[in-house]
């Protein structure tokens, strides 16, 4: 059976959200489609936000934010790249801002546990440019998330979900692919 999820990114301080809707269709096991050899990269854009990713993915571009599925599974094989407030993460899981990206990024896992089966793998790891990455579960998928802050509470975050890890080479070269105002 299928189940529609809704993930929601927060933005902008504490009280104030923008809904990022990320629709994942979860079924059993740690099942679907083998990911396709990345063979060949292609660039999307929106606004200073553009993120190189394998070719053969469909990727919507909305007014700050992108959305992505893969044709192979497109209810399970997808993720999204938008605005983020860190501190909107970080106050609704419980803690206090100010706190690290990593804090962030682990914030983040938190909430999605709130009302799923998540979990993260092991700590977040930063990045020589400040960005957090992180691996974990979401259900029966596997969940990617890079997290770029900007300054302040803001950043961009970048979400992967796919049934299996043989996605995480795609996974990995969207996380990598990602470019916030031509440097991050």
């Amino acid at each position: 059976m299928l189940r529609r999820v809704a993930l929601v990114a927060l933005v902008g301080a504490s009280a104030a959200l923008v809904v990022l809707v990320v629709v994942a269709a979860v079924g059993g096991g740690d099942s679907g489609p083998a990911a396709p050899p990345v063979a060949g990269l292609e660039t999307h854009c929106t606004g200073d936000v553009c993120a190189t990713h394998p070719v053969g993915w469909r990727v919507h571009v909305g007014d700050g934010f992108l959305t992505f599925d893969h044709p192979l599974d497109p209810d399970r094989v997808l993720g999204s790249v938008g605005k983020v407030s860190m501190q909107g993460l970080v106050e609704n899981a419980g803690g206090t801002w100010p706190a690290s990206p990593a804090e962030a990024v682990a914030a983040f896992f938190v909430l999605l546990g709130e009302t799923q089966d998540a979990g993260i793998e092991g700590e977040p790891r930063v990045l020589p440019d400040g960005s957090v990455e992180a691996a974990g579960h979401l259900e029966d998928l596997r969940i990617w998330y890079r997290l770029v802050p900007r300054g302040g509470s803001a950043a961009v975050g970048i979400e992967i979900r796919a049934p299996n890890r043989s996605w995480q080479a795609h996974a990995a070269t969207w996380t990598a692919g990602l470019v916030i105002g031509g440097g991050s």
